[in-house]
């Protein structure tokens, strides 16, 4: 039964007649006939035999307890509170997404150049510093680009230039001239998000046609590891946000904000697979946030280095996995090398803390590793066997990827 059909069989029960009225009625009826029932009904009412207020439907069904319901006008005040926070949220941030297309090059006929838009994406405005503003993006939104087009909020077409990119991450950042810049984005804390909580989505899904789309959904979960594949090889793993909020294609580097407007991650992917629906991922802001200050300052990211192949320990099967008194941490599946061979540590031994946090697998690890800098020093515990020992180690520079 919905709040409304109960809402109001409650005011009809209460004005009617009692179970117990009722049965009186039929009584006398049948004893003296419906003309001089009416006659005596209302003597009958005045005399307290008849109780049209429900004392005598209390005595003939048992006391029972009142319910108490919500005024619908409360609650439809509640949704508008809602929705008008949904519709602040999104005035807010809305004109600092923006449509990015991938225009890319080829040998045409005759051997003349001819360019085409490989794709397209969304990005988020998020600095205007001096005569530049500044714009995040995926990099698989911008790979393989000859040339960057940026279609702004109010559908104005600019072009941008690549600042950096990380294929790891999956972030880039682009620049554009600050004079077609009305509005960017505030970062949020994604670190603070809880399941449940309003998630909005802004991005162009399915290219320009649909730009500027919003969708609202919840935070479904957080850290949520998604592995990164580079030549069909899973190299790497990034924690997400799973939403509900629709995330199509073309919303890749679009925006997910929170219910005050303010940006909590950068939208990244969607499974697409027959009977799945309302499962997107986005970057974290507060993950994202140190990647983008790199590419930044460097157009690169800078990553400290330890010289080790890590494998989680409990993806090892039993009969591989050594003699260690535990079940989780970090393996070193290959021979270590830079660092970690000049601190002496060797094929085999598992690391089950950094710097006083307990390691229980990879992610947790890269995400100690990544929040120090190159040249800092690090105290590793890890276990060779059932000893367990300690070393530090001085990070060094990770190097490009060729």
């Amino acid at each position: 039964m919905s709040y409304e059909e109960d809402f109001h069989e409650r005011k009809s029960r209460k004005k009617g007649f009692s179970g117990f009225t009722v049965i009186v009625l039929v009584l006398i009826a049948s004893l003296i006939g419906g003309g001089t029932v009416a006659m005596l009904v209302p003597s009958m009412i005045q005399a307290g035999v008849i109780d049209i207020n429900g004392a005598q439907n209390a005595n003939f069904y048992g006391n029972s307890p009142i319910v108490q319901t919500r005024d619908p006008l409360e609650r439809q005040q509640t949704q508008l509170e809602v929705t008008t926070a949904i519709v602040d949220a999104v005035d807010r941030v809305k004109p600092a997404v923006v449509g990015i297309v991938n225009i890319q090059g080829g040998q045409g006929f005759f051997s003349n150049h001819q360019e085409y838009e490989a794709g397209s994406g969304s990005g988020v405005i998020i600095e205007v510093t001096g005569n530049r503003a500044l714009i995040v993006t995926n990099h698989h939104v911008i790979e393989g680009a000859r040339s960057l087009s940026v279609t702004l909020a109010d559908g104005e077409q600019v072009e941008a230039r690549l600042v950096g990119s990380d294929e790891l991450t999956d972030l880039a950042v682009l620049e554009i001239d600050a004079r077609h810049v009305t509005t960017i984005a505030a970062f949020g804390n994604s670190d603070a998000l809880r399941p449940g909580e309003p998630a909005i989505a802004i991005g162009n899904p399915l290219g320009l046609e649909f730009a500027q789309t919003v969708t609202v959904g919840v935070i479904s979960a957080t850290q949520r590891a998604l592995p990164v594949r580079i030549g069909g090889n899973k190299v790497y793993e990034v924690n997400v946000i799973q939403t509900d909020a629709a995330i199509n294609f073309g919303n890749s580097g679009g925006a997910l904000v929170n219910i005050h407007g303010e940006l909590i991650g950068i939208n990244s992917a969607k499974i697409a697979r027959a009977g799945v629906e309302g499962i997107g991922f986005s970057i974290p802001i507060n993950d994202a946030e140190p990647i983008i200050n790199d590419l930044i300052e460097h157009g690169r990211v800078i990553r400290p280095y330890l010289g080790i192949a890590p494998r989680d320990l409990n993806t090892v099967p039993e009969q591989y996995r050594p003699e260690v008194p535990v079940r989780e941490g970090v393996i070193l599946s290959d021979n270590p090398v830079g660092p970690a061979a000049e601190a002496g540590l060797e094929m085999y031994d598992v690391i089950v803390e950094i710097q006083g946090r307990a390691i229980d697998n990879s992610v947790t690890l890269r995400k100690v590793l990544y929040g120090k800098r190159v040249g800092d020093t690090i105290n590793i515990v890890y276990y060779r066997g059932a000893q367990l020992l300690e070393t530090q180690i001085t990070l060094g520079e990770l190097p490009e990827l060729p």
